[in-house]
């Protein structure tokens, strides 16, 4: 996980790797760079790919490669990968989740959370205009950290961390992703309640009074 830098959107608080999909992620460049057929999906599976090797210096290529010895950035990720002769791997991605901001949210997002694998804890490459801070961790220990007030997240951060609690291994984890089945947005919406708004989710009670 990494925390964001008091100028990024969501500054001070912690998040996965990622970011937005950016023009370069609908390019040529992005397609020849990404292993698969080009399907709707592509782009965001292109942007999950470059951003990790962007913020944190992880490559998951379909071959090993030389990581770069400075932050890369944009269409320069996508080159450096080419000129290894080595591709993204979208099928190092499985798609777990999306989730959509409540309209009143003064940060709007649609964002799409994928699990990805890696053999072991890799040595980070931190994008220190991005973010301050990064480190490997389990994600009970990560949700202890945010009950006792160290750590701040936004709902779909936690909401994912409590999911992937429930396995013992990332590979368990990996296979509880079932790709031939259609992903449902998760919407929330804000209520008010005594102290300020907090947010309902699909299933809970009075989320189909909320507005």
């Amino acid at each position: 996980m990494v925390r964001r830098s008091q100028s990024a959107v969501f500054g001070g608080l912690f998040a996965f790797p990622g970011g937005m999909v950016d023009p370069v992620d609908h390019s040529l460049l992005a397609t020849d760079v990404l292993t698969g057929d080009r399907t709707e999906e592509s782009a965001w599976r292109a942007a999950g790919l470059r951003e990790t090797a962007e913020e944190v210096g992880i490559y998951l290529t379909d071959r090993p490669i030389t990581a770069p010895t400075r932050p890369l950035a944009g269409a320069e990720v996508y080159r450096w990968v080419l000129r290894q002769g080595a591709r993204f791997d979208a099928g190092r991605l499985r798609y777990l989740s999306n989730w959509i901001a409540p309209r009143p949210a003064p940060q709007r997002y649609d964002t799409r959370f994928y699990l990805a694998r890696v053999g072991r804890e890799e040595p980070l490459l931190l994008a220190e205009a991005e973010l301050t801070e990064s480190v490997w961790i389990r994600p009970s220990q990560a949700l202890h950290r945010r009950r006792a007030g160290e750590w701040e997240m936004i709902l779909p951060t936690y909401k994912t961390l409590e999911y992937l609690r429930e396995f013992p291994t990332s590979g368990q984890a990996w296979d509880s992703v079932d790709e031939s089945k259609a992903v449902t947005a998760v919407l929330p919406k804000l209520v008010m309640r005594q102290g300020g708004f907090d947010s309902l989710l699909p299933g809970e009670i009075g989320y189909e009074e909320a507005e």
